[in-house]
């Protein structure tokens, strides 16, 4: 009994260690393939963003697991660039960016941090694009920081709080010390391999009209979205920014300011929610876009840049107005 434990526990050390091994290797190919472009430091947290473009200042922030690539690699990214000068941020903790050790990411903290990085880098009342739960960051920086914006465009953005299935990994992955132990072991090869294309051929309809994933937003999923700083980022958000969005959601009225809200018609979420957002904020509108989903940026480049452009005319007016 006593050697059948032990090969057994050899055979266990055997795959952790191979596991970590394996961990390292492609966490340090996928930041040679991706590699990091520039950084500002605010309150000690560096903050990884690309750059790209000038004139007015354009903010896009990412959703949910995202990544500052997620739109540098998308059609929406040389079309806004041309016309615009581009900031894409990895929020806190995401992507290549650090996040406080002293303080849990909420959106106003995630606000924060990106308003003083925006100070920072001499933008002046720059437009935010919030795709998703960058959305709920946008109007969080806009409650706090309204009138150093021009305006606020929600992508695909569900704010108000929902009924949310239980995700087991995420609750692993955000468990102390077990969940560090498992994504610096056997989930890198296992989501490799097969969680996280299975993921991706189960959420292809989120690209609709498209059809299919885009093989640069695939691989650098595949690559980037699995190293363990930022699955463990992207574990903890999942529990920290839903219980934040009941008290965000109660301020919105407060909010005067220029904001456009754009859903798919397919986007289940976002299209209910779409004209709730009109209903409670002040000075908004929608556009829905018909046969389109969640991934706007990737299936719809144009309705976006169309979209950005009547916000920066609508904020003209709006300034004039006031």
């Amino acid at each position: 009994m006593k050697k059948i434990l032990w090969v057994l526990f050899t055979i266990l050390t055997i795959i952790l260690l191979g596991g970590k091994i394996y961990t390292d290797i492609i966490v340090q190919k996928a930041e040679a393939k991706y590699p990091p472009e520039n950084f500002v430091t605010v309150e000690n947290i560096r903050l990884h963003y690309i750059e790209a473009g000038s004139g007015q200042p354009v903010i896009f922030i990412s959703g949910g697991s995202g990544k500052a690539q997620d739109f540098s690699l998308s059609p929406l990214y040389a079309l806004a660039a041309n016309k615009y000068r581009v900031i894409i941020f990895d929020r806190p903790g995401l992507g290549y960016s650090e996040k406080p050790s002293n303080e849990n990411t909420t959106p106003a903290v995630q606000a924060r941090l990106i308003h003083e990085a925006i100070n920072k880098l001499g933008l002046e009342k720059p437009i935010i694009v919030g795709q998703s739960w960058g959305g709920v960051i946008a109007l969080a920086y806009a409650q706090a920081y309204q009138s150093e914006l021009s305006g606020v465009l929600l992508l695909g953005s569900a704010p108000y709080p929902r009924e949310r299935q239980t995700d087991y990994f995420n609750v692993i992955a955000r468990t102390p010390l077990i969940g560090d132990f498992v994504i610096h072991t056997v989930y890198v090869p296992i989501g490799r391999h097969w969680i996280a294309p299975a993921i991706m051929e189960q959420n292809k309809d989120y690209f609709a009209p498209l059809g299919v994933v885009p093989e640069s937003y695939y691989d650098l999923t595949i690559e980037l979205g699995l190293r363990p700083s930022h699955v463990k980022a992207s574990a903890e958000e999942t529990l920290i920014i839903p219980a934040s969005l009941a008290a965000l959601v109660s301020n919105l009225d407060k909010i005067n300011l220029p904001i456009i809200i754009v859903a798919g018609d397919q986007d289940t979420h976002a299209f209910e929610q779409a004209f709730q957002l009109e209903q409670d904020l002040p000075a908004s509108r929608v556009v829905l876009v018909e046969g389109a989903n969640h991934y706007l940026w990737f299936s719809n480049p144009e309705v976006v840049m169309e979209a950005i452009q009547e916000l920066w005319e609508w904020s003209d007016e709006f300034s004039i107005a006031r």
